[in-house]
């Protein structure tokens, strides 16, 4: 197994992290703070694909570890406001680095991809309620005479509208192998 580092910040409220695979310990380096978790804590990794209107390539992995709070990080670093590095080489690497440790370490670590039942559920009914209400809004607005409304809100969904359907394609939930690693939550 390949030790690898991936330095990161999440946003602009939090500082910089490093984290480091130190054999069968997790070390997060942030604020002056080193933390090291036992992989053996580690219940869950899950992978997700999560973009935002800024960052339309974005993924994330989450850990979440027996009585603390989930740890998460993202394949962009944050640089300033709506500026991003993309890092989703050294993501991927240290990513598939921890799957490997985590198999290694610790036999009991669940496997997840895509977000909860719950959040996958939720959000692709609002998807659905906003076509609704798009519709509605079209036939409404074209009763009316407000022909150049409606060509906005049909730019806005022909923008949007594939990058949902991408959301919902890549985030159902499911479980997988540590050898066998969803492609549609890991950048390319």
């Amino acid at each position: 197994m390949k030790t690898l580092e991936y330095h990161t910040r999440n946003h602009a409220f939090v500082t910089s992290m490093v984290l480091r695979i130190d054999g069968d310990v997790l070390v997060v380096e942030q604020e002056g703070r080193k933390e090291q978790i036992p992989l053996k804590d580690i219940q869950v990794i899950e992978l997700s694909y999560f973009p935002t209107r800024a960052e339309l390539n974005r993924y994330r992995c989450r850990l979440y570890r027996k009585h603390k709070k989930v740890l998460e990080f993202y394949n962009r670093t944050y640089k300033g406001l709506m500026d991003f590095e993309d890092t989703s080489k050294e993501y991927k690497a240290f990513v598939l680095s921890l799957h490997e440790a985590l198999h290694k370490y610790n036999q009991h670590c669940q496997y997840r991809s895509g977000v909860s039942p719950r959040l996958f559920w939720f959000n692709t009914g609002c998807l659905f309620f906003v076509l609704f209400v798009l519709v509605f809004a079209f036939f409404y607005l074209t009763s009316d005479g407000m022909h150049w409304s409606i060509f906005i809100k049909a730019l806005i969904l022909l923008i949007y509208l594939p990058f949902a359907i991408q959301w919902v394609r890549r985030n159902v939930p499911k479980r997988y192998t540590p050898n066998q690693i969803p492609a549609e939550v890991l950048p390319p």
